[in-house]
């Protein structure tokens, strides 16, 4: 037998070793999962969904977003001359630009936690706020005022003149487990009321 006829008959075994083969392959790959196993599957995915949205329809109203205006000392902002025309502070030279003195404008999220128009949020939303105003998930809006501040925990409470609002439902810090779902609901980057999660570790 030649070295050509040699190849072509291994390539031929090879072929027809491949092709009887994968019928057994495929037949083992789709009795993998079992179909009753598979539907039990689908289920608890549609549990977890609806549990989700069941979560969000509780949680949110009472979710707010908090605007806040700060003043502007001068030192925030850009200044696009401060790039061409070095100088100090002082400098009065007609080709420096005014520093930008208007007020910082930013946001935040928080949750009431009395009906009468209390709410938590984080220290850092509201220090040095000169105006707070509160928006609520059913579009009503409210001027707010800082009550109380917290530095070291990073906690403020703020208050607005409102009744009637739905409370936040706190849970037990010492009942959490890691691997349990943890859901944020807020207002980042101006996004209205996105919600994630993600499970708790220590």
């Amino acid at each position: 037998m030649s070295k050509f006829q040699l190849m072509r008959f291994l390539f031929a075994l090879i072929f027809w070793g491949a092709l009887s083969v994968s019928p057994l392959l495929a037949q083992e790959s789709s009795s993998t999962v079992p179909p009753a196993a598979a539907e039990s599957g689908k289920d608890v995915v549609h549990a977890l969904n609806n549990a989700f949205a069941k979560v969000f329809e509780i949680v949110a109203p009472s979710v707010v977003i908090i605007e806040v205006s700060k003043k502007n000392d001068g030192n925030e902002g850009f200044n696009f001359d401060d790039l061409f025309f070095q100088g100090q502070p002082d400098d009065n030279s007609p080709r420096r630009g005014p520093r930008n003195s208007q007020p910082i404008q930013s946001e935040g999220s928080g949750f009431i936690v009395r009906s009468d128009g209390y709410i938590f949020t984080n220290f850092h939303v509201v220090e040095g706020s000169e105006h707070v105003d509160v928006k609520l998930k059913d579009g009503r809006e409210f001027p707010a005022k800082v009550v109380g501040t917290d530095e070291k925990t990073d906690i403020a409470v703020i208050k607005i003149d409102a009744k009637d609002l739905p409370v936040v439902q706190m849970g037990d810090s010492d009942a959490v487990r890691v691997g349990q779902f943890a859901f944020a609901i807020g207002a980042p980057f101006k996004l209205v009321f996105p919600i994630t999660s993600r499970p708790m570790r220590r």
